[in-house]
C-alpha cells in the first residue's frame, strides 16, 4: 500500500506557490511543554542538547539564559506535550557516554500533579565520576577534603556545629540510625564483656556479679588508654 501524502496549493501571485507537506513538516502538528530549571552551573549543557525520559528522547534544551540577578543560568526545556511530568520531578544534567556528551533526563517525581508548562522543575547534576581514597573524596572535576567528628560531648549548647557548617564550601551531614532496645542490649554487653577482658573496666562489687547496686570503673590500664586516646 502507497502512503497517503496530502499537498495544499496556495495561490499567493501568478508566479509563486505555497507547496505544504504535513509529513515533511511533522513537528506543526506536535504540542511541546516548556519548562524551566535554574542551575549555578550548566556542566556542558548548550542549547538543542538532548532530553531523556528513561533513556528515551521526549526533547530537548531550548534556550540558555544567564540572570545576573540570581547568579544563575536558566534553561529552558521544551518536552513532547504527550508526556506528563510530575510537578516535583527533577531535571538532571548527566554525561551520555565515556566522551562526556552532555544531555538532561527527567527524573520522575511521585506527585500526582503534572507540571504545567512554564513552569519550574528542580535542578540536579550527576557528577562525571565519585572516587574514594584514604582522606578526601574526587566528585567529578572536585577534590573535597574529608573531616569526621569521632567523639562527643556528653552536653552540646545550641548551634554547636554552626562553626564548621559556616565555613565556606563545607556540606554537614549528620546521620544516625536507630537500633530497638533488645539489639541496644546486646550490643551493650558485647562492648562490657570486651572491656573486662582487657582489662580496662573492672567491677565494683567484683564477689558478686549479679548485684542490684553493680557499676563498672575504670582501671589504671583503663585511665591510660583514655589519655592516649584524647592525644
Amino acid at each position: 500500500m502507497r502512503p497517503l501524502i496530502s499537498l495544499f496549493i496556495f495561490p499567493l501571485s501568478p508566479l509563486s506557490l505555497l507547496v505544504f507537506s504535513p509529513q515533511t513538516h511533522p513537528d506543526i502538528f506536535y504540542s511541546y511543554n516548556t519548562y524551566y530549571v535554574n542551575y549555578d552551573n550548566v556542566n556542558g549543557i548548550v542549547p538543542s542538547s538532548a532530553v531523556y525520559l528513561k533513556g528515551f528522547k521526549i526533547g530537548s534544551v531550548a534556550k540558555i539564559k544567564y540572570e545576573e540577578s540570581t547568579q544563575k543560568f536558566c534553561v529552558s526545556l521544551q518536552v513532547d506535550g504527550d508526556y506528563k511530568i510530575p510537578d516535583n520531578s527533577m531535571a538532571d544534567i548527566y554525561a551520555t557516554d565515556i566522551m562526556g556528551t552532555k544531555a538532561v533526563r527527567i527524573l520522575l517525581g511521585d506527585n500526582a500533579t503534572p507540571a504545567k508548562s512554564y513552569s519550574y522543575l528542580q535542578a540536579s547534576i550527576t557528577p562525571l565520576g565519585l572516587e574514594f581514597r584514604r582522606n578526601d573524596i574526587v566528585l567529578g572535576e572536585n577534590l573535597s577534603r574529608i573531616y569526621c567528628i569521632i567523639k562527643y560531648p556528653n552536653e552540646v549548647d545550641y548551634g554547636w556545629y554552626g562553626r564548621l557548617t559556616n565555613i565556606p564550601g563545607t556540606v554537614v551531614s549528620i546521620g544516625y540510625n536507630p537500633l530497638d532496645n533488645g539489639e541496644f542490649i546486646a550490643n551493650l554487653s558485647r562492648t562490657i564483656k570486651k572491656l573486662l577482658s582487657q582489662s580496662l573496666i573492672e567491677l565494683t562489687i567484683p564477689e558478686s556479679p549479679n548485684h542490684p547496686a553493680q557499676k563498672f570503673r575504670l582501671t589504671e590500664r583503663g585511665k591510660m588508654f583514655l589519655e592516649l586516646m584524647k592525644q
